[in-house]
């Protein structure tokens, strides 16, 4: 075999195996730990990872978090600086609080009103231009009221819109997870830009866990909601846990008949992800495994 085919088999051979014995020349197995178990190597992943960025550009002001912090959903990571923001939100709570121009202008509709009616109830003594213009001023008084009404409508709503923005200055965590890395410090400027984000909080119960070493042929034979059971590779050998099939790709690997499975498992206790696993195969996969799969063995000349 030549040094490239010998080296496209070997990588082939790592995707599936969790351990090699190579024994001199001639046919490689896999290990007898590997094979009791017709499981093949797969990963953890967090269930979530989210990174967490601010809405817009600011200081941090305040950190609350360190790497490693258990959090709460909802619970506060990192606040920016709002002092210039606290001063607008005061001024804002001013205008939506006060009825100042409400009252002023529904003094001077009453006005109106009383000078209206006294030209218009004595027609002989004014001249109809006079009545008419009387009208016409009560009229828009009446609108003047309207409109500061939808002022301080309008006030209060800058106010909320000002309150929302702020809150947003508090950078919360959306999930219950663990604190995977705190990217910004005091003092530091946060840019809603910044592919890092602010801080990575991650989830780890439930796990995924990641299966790519299956064949299209063994896919098929799955679907969501299946279990399948796993064990960490430093476990001992009965401690398999079960998880269930949340996903199977829609796109395989037509260059190596693989297909990605992906399983959520319960992790009450904790256990951190990026961890190595190995699947157990149910009677009807092993059966259904390739024989002469590079994958699964090849030949070292």
């Amino acid at each position: 075999m030549s040094r490239i085919k010998f080296r496209h088999a070997a990588l082939a051979a790592a995707v599936v195996v969790s351990s090699l014995a190579v024994a001199g020349r001639g046919e490689t197995k896999l290990s007898p730990s590997a094979a009791d178990s017709s499981g093949v190597s797969v990963i953890t992943y967090p269930s979530a990872q989210p990174k967490l960025k601010f809405m817009s550009a600011g200081l941090i002001k305040e950190s609350l978090v360190k790497d490693g912090d258990h959090v709460k959903a909802g619970q506060v990571l990192l606040r920016q600086d709002t002092d210039v923001d606290d001063k607008e939100l005061a001024r804002l709570k001013v205008e939506a609080e006060s009825d100042s121009r409400i009252d002023a202008a529904k003094a001077d509709e009453k006005v109106k009103q009383i000078d209206y009616d006294r030209k218009s109830k004595a027609p002989d003594s004014y001249a109809a231009s006079e009545i008419e213009e009387s009208e016409a001023k009560l009229i828009e008084s009446q609108k003047s009221v309207k409109v500061a009404e939808e002022d301080k409508q309008e006030a209060k709503m800058k106010f909320e819109e000002e309150q929302v923005r702020i809150q947003k200055m508090e950078l919360k965590s959306p999930i219950d997870g663990t604190v995977q890395h705190v990217v910004l410090d005091v003092g530091e400027m946060a840019d809603p830009q910044d592919k890092d984000g602010a801080v990575v909080v991650v989830k780890n119960d439930p796990l995924w866990v990641e299966i790519r070493g299956l064949t299209t042929m063994q896919v098929a034979m799955l679907k969501e909601g299946t279990p399948l059971q796993v064990r960490y590779l430093n476990d001992g050998s009965d401690q398999w846990k079960e998880g269930k099939i949340i996903f199977i790709t829609p796109v395989a690997d037509a260059s190596a008949d693989r297909q990605l499975v992906r399983l959520e498992l319960p992790n009450p206790e904790g256990r951190d992800a990026g961890m190595r696993m190995e699947l157990k195969l149910p009677k009807e996969l092993q059966d259904a495994a390739p024989k002469d799969d590079a994958v699964l063995s090849f030949q070292v000349k």
